[in-house]
């Protein structure tokens, strides 16, 4: 590889470290210790996983300090959605197409949370 390439591929791992950072500041805002739980009677690894991916990509048209305002109502909006089972079908064997579901579904409610706060 050129040096050129070796320059990139390492600068795409630094914007992906931080980006992978900001996701973890964000759910530890939001979620507190629960954000890495991932394990519950309620809650499947996968459910976590959407989560994470639908932070990730709201973090592309949302700063920080937006999750970190509406965290309650963020945190309520998700515990409704658990206590009504939506997460309780998931698992490690999830497919493809129900965790992009579930990643919308996230994506939808936190959007909703930024306009209620």
């Amino acid at each position: 590889r050129s040096k050129a390439e070796e320059k990139q591929q390492l600068e795409q791992m630094e914007q992906m470290r931080t980006e992978f950072k900001s996701v973890v500041r964000v759910a530890r805002q939001v979620f507190g210790d629960r954000a890495f739980r991932k394990k519950s009677d309620a809650i499947s690894k996968t459910m976590w996983d959407a989560m994470y991916c639908a932070i990730a990509e709201l973090l592309i048209t949302y700063k920080e300090v937006d999750f970190t305002r509406a965290k309650d109502v963020i945190a309520t909006k998700f515990n409704d959605s658990i206590r009504t089972g939506f997460f309780s079908m998931d698992d490690e064997k999830t497919s493809a197409t129900k965790f992009m579901a579930r990643k919308e579904y996230l994506k939808d409610m936190i959007r909703k949370a930024f306009k209620e706060e």
